[in-house]
């Protein structure tokens, strides 16, 4: 099993994203060695159309208008069923992961339309989560990938 990445949506549901310590350039730079998405971008794409950039997963509100509706959107495999299972988990406080329960939703277009070997898909937001027998908003998303052998 491996975490790829984990998101926050802060307290007034706007999406904002963990922060790294710039200040320790050796710090910056063994991060970097040990960890290898953390000198990767975030992840780009069109709606309908390609992936730009295979980077780390983003929290995003896709709701029309002035509502709300925050997703996890993440890229996987295009052959994900032979290849991988992606797994996202959300959690209020980091200590407790709850599995979501619906399918992801593909993003980015058809063979044609994205010529990339992944895909954008994505998975709202559940309104709340159970946590030690309270139900809580949950503040973070990760996306866990298991290697098929």
């Amino acid at each position: 099993m491996i975490e790829i990445n984990t998101r926050k949506l802060s307290g007034d549901a706007h999406p904002s994203y963990e922060k790294i310590d710039p200040s320790a350039h050796e710090n910056s730079r063994r991060r970097s060695r040990s960890n290898p998405i953390s000198s990767i971008g975030d992840l780009a794409y069109t709606t309908g159309g390609a992936v730009a950039a295979a980077g780390k997963p983003i929290a995003r509100n896709l709701a029309e208008g002035s509502g709300e509706e925050y997703n996890a959107i993440f890229t996987r495999s295009k052959d994900h069923v032979v290849a991988e299972l992606t797994t996202v988990q959300f959690s209020a406080e980091l200590d407790i992961w709850v599995n979501n329960t619906e399918p992801p939703a593909v993003l980015t277009g058809a063979d044609g339309a994205n010529p990339a070997a992944v895909e954008a898909v994505s998975v709202p937001y559940p309104l709340l989560i159970s946590m030690n027998g309270a139900s809580k908003k949950p503040t973070f998303f990760r996306v866990v990938v298991t290697l098929n052998p």
